[in-house]
C-alpha cells in the first residue's frame, strides 16, 4: 500500500480551493512550478489523474472530488485536534458592507460566542462586489453583501431586505416637500457609492440610474455608507441611503426623503459563501444563522 504525503494533499486542495495554480502558489508562498510538481507526485503515487488540464482552465475528475472531500474532511477533523491539545486558535472571518444593521447579525454573533468562545472573530468592511471576488478567488470566509439575485458558483443563502431611499439635506431645496417631478430629480447631482461609479454597485442606484435617469452627475463619492450620509446631510447633494442608517438623521431633521415613483427601492442582504469552504467555525456560524432566521423579521427595523 502506498503512504500518501499529507503535504502533497494539502497543496491540492490548495490548487483546488484557489482556482488554479497560480493563485495556489500565491497564498502558499511557493513557485508555480514547485505546486505543479507536488500534484504530479501526488497522481503517481496514488496512480490516478486528479484533475484534467485544458489549457489554462482545469477540473476535476471524479476521482479528484472524492480525494477532495476526505481531505477537506480531514483538515476539519485536524482542526477539532488542534483545538483539543491547544495548539490553534480557530478563526471566523466575515466580510460585510459598512454600517449594516441588522438585528439578526447582532444576534448571530452573539450566539456564535457564546457557543464558541475560543473562536477569533475577525471582521473586514468591504464593498459587496470586493466581497463576491473574494470569495471567488480564495474560497475561504463569510461575505454579507447587498446581491440583485444569488451569485454563480457561490452559496447564496438570504436573510433579509433593506429598504432604502432618496435623501437630501436640510438646506436642500428639496427638504420638506412631498412631491418632485423626474424631470427636477434628473437635474440635480447625486453622492454615489464608489462601487456604483465603478460600474459595479449593487444598490438600487442603478435601476434608478437606467431606468429613469437619474444620477447623471455626481458630486461625490464613498465607499462608505457613513460618509455618503454626511455629504448628503451636508449639502453635497441627493444621495440613496437604507432607511436603517437614516432613520435616525429623519428624525433629527437633518435628512428628508425624496419620494420617486412611489415603488419600492432596496436590497437584498444575502450571507454568501464558496461551496468548496471547509472550514469548521464557518459551519458553525451558518447553523446559527440558520437556526436564528426563521425566529426573526425578513426585514430590519
Amino acid at each position: 500500500m502506498t503512504t500518501l504525503n499529507w503535504n502533497h494533499l494539502r497543496i491540492f486542495a490548495a490548487i483546488v480551493e484557489n482556482g488554479g495554480l497560480t493563485r495556489a502558489a500565491q497564498v502558499l508562498g511557493m513557485s508555480q512550478s514547485a505546486v505543479s510538481q507536488t500534484l504530479q507526485r501526488l497522481e503517481t503515487a496514488m496512480d490516478r489523474t486528479l484533475v484534467r488540464r485544458e489549457g489554462r482552465s482545469f477540473s476535476l475528475t471524479p476521482v479528484g472530488e472524492a480525494v477532495l472531500a476526505d481531505v477537506q474532511a480531514m483538515q476539519v477533523a485536524a482542526e477539532r485536534i488542534g483545538l483539543r491539545v491547544g495548539q490553534h486558535r480557530p478563526e471566523l472571518r466575515v466580510m460585510t458592507v459598512s454600517n449594516l444593521i441588522s438585528p439578526l447579525l447582532d444576534e448571530a454573533f452573539r450566539l456564535f460566542h457564546q457557543r464558541h468562545p475560543e473562536v477569533l472573530l475577525r471582521i473586514e468592511v468591504r464593498n459587496s462586489h470586493d466581497i463576491v471576488a473574494t470569495l471567488r478567488e480564495q474560497a475561504q470566509g463569510l461575505g454579507i453583501c447587498l446581491l440583485t439575485e444569488p451569485v454563480p458558483e457561490l452559496d447564496c443563502r438570504f436573510l433579509f431586505q433593506d429598504e432604502w431611499s432618496v435623501f437630501c439635506g436640510v438646506e436642500h431645496p428639496f427638504f420638506g416637500r412631498e412631491e418632485v417631478t423626474l424631470d427636477e430629480l434628473r437635474q440635480e447631482p447625486f453622492v454615489a457609492f464608489a462601487c456604483a461609479r465603478e460600474g459595479a454597485g449593487l444598490e438600487p442606484m442603478g435601476p434608478l440610474s437606467i431606468r429613469l435617469g437619474l444620477g447623471r452627475s455626481t458630486s461625490g463619492t464613498s465607499s462608505h455608507v457613513e460618509e455618503v450620509r454626511r455629504m448628503i446631510v451636508s449639502g453635497v447633494g441627493l444621495g440613496l441611503l437604507p432607511w436603517t442608517s437614516a432613520r435616525a438623521e429623519v428624525k433629527a431633521g437633518l435628512l428628508w426623503p425624496v419620494r420617486t415613483t412611489g415603488e419600492w427601492l432596496g436590497t437584498h442582504i444575502y450571507l454568501v459563501r464558496h461551496p468548496r469552504g471547509c472550514a469548521l467555525a464557518e459551519t458553525q456560524f451558518v447553523d446559527v444563522i440558520e437556526e436564528l432566521l426563521p425566529l426573526l423579521p425578513s426585514s430590519p427595523r
